[in-house]
């Protein structure tokens, strides 16, 4: 399956819009608020923008950059408003000011996002978000199928969360590490990404990029499944389970059978199938599907848009050869089929 061209296409105003979030970044700009709306309606679904008067010395920009699976969106309205969003059922919103101060409300919560605290929004739902006239801020929204995917393989979950459903803490305190760095990390990301020339402006760092966003917001953002990425984190297996971990992560596509697998580490077949069930919570051939499926997502993310290479080399490189169930294990753990990976969005 070659990748498509991304179709694309301008509006009324000549604002370049996608049809679709692009494999890498590209930069879209407003300078005015009728194409602030039209734009923040597209890239984070914001149904209403209601501005006061304009403070002249702090012109209204809006910056907006892409990754696969993340948009940022870097905001100054120069003036106290109101925005309202909705549809907040595929994403995650967070809220980054670098000055100033946003009141966001949900269904559940009134908080306040500032420079030391980074305000979230989980799904399902919507937002009213109050903008401070001196408030310059940058918004991420994070695909939510995208981030329930980071934590099946942070976490060894069977496939995407459904109960309770992946949801973040609504504020986090960005003083202290490692939340302080990772903010520090988004907003260099937000503000590099489509920079001609740049590290980040390069589409092989595409995927990278984005995991570290999302992976890093995982691990330091507190959410409902935050004990058991702790605990998948400190757990420490026997020689021999630690061993055959690394026999498997080493040769991934090799034809690994339980015997073999047990014979190579010095212990009987049943040992090994009880000390994987024991410390990862599953048998040494569902890990090795489980490396092979991780392996297959992070190389369909990581292609080049321009690269031909097909789902079916990816999974047979990865030692996969019954294409059907490949595709009915991808589809279970990562809650999308390998086609859309590598499409995007």
């Amino acid at each position: 399956m070659n990748r498509p061209t991304r179709a694309r296409r301008s509006d009324a105003s000549g604002s370049v819009l996608t049809e679709a979030a692009p494999r890498t970044s590209a930069v879209r700009r407003a300078r005015d608020r009728e194409e602030m709306q039209r734009l923040l309606s597209t890239v984070l679904g914001t149904r209403s923008l209601r501005l006061g008067p304009v403070d002249r010395r702090r012109p209204a920009r809006l910056r907006v950059a892409t990754l696969p699976h993340v948009v940022a969106a870097q905001v100054q309205f120069g003036a106290d408003g109101e925005a309202v969003q909705d549809g907040i059922d595929d994403c995650y919103l967070v809220h980054l000011p670098v000055t100033g101060t946003l009141v966001i409300r949900t269904r559940d919560a009134e908080v306040r996002a500032t420079p030391e605290w980074v305000g979230v929004v989980s799904p399902p739902g919507g937002a009213h978000v109050a903008w401070q006239r001196d408030t310059v801020a940058t918004v991420l929204r994070i695909d939510r199928a995208a981030v329930e995917a980071e934590l099946v393989d942070l976490t060894g979950l069977a496939g995407p969360p459904a109960d309770p459903a992946l949801a973040f803490q609504s504020t986090m305190d960005a003083t202290g590490e490692p939340a302080r760095s990772w903010r520090a990390t988004a907003l260099f990301i937000a503000e590099n990404l489509g920079t001609p020339g740049s590290l980040l402006d390069h589409p092989l760092l595409a995927a990278h990029v984005e995991r570290l966003l999302l992976r890093g917001l995982l691990v330091c953002h507190p959410h409902t499944y935050s004990g058991r990425l702790a605990s998948s984190a400190a757990a420490i297996p026997p020689r021999h389970v630690r061993e055959a971990v690394l026999r498997i992560q080493q040769r991934p596509s090799h034809p690994f059978t339980v015997a073999t697998l047990a014979r190579s580490v010095g212990v009987s077949a049943r040992a090994l199938q009880d000390g994987f069930r024991q410390h990862l919570g599953m048998s040494p051939m569902q890990y090795l599907r489980t490396i092979r499926l991780r392996g297959v997502r992070e190389e369909l993310l990581g292609l080049d848009p321009e690269d031909s290479t097909t789902v079916a080399e990816v999974a047979t490189r990865w030692g996969f050869t019954h294409l059907g169930r490949f595709a009915q294990y991808y589809r279970a753990r990562y809650g999308e089929p390998p086609s859309r990976t590598l499409r995007g969005p």
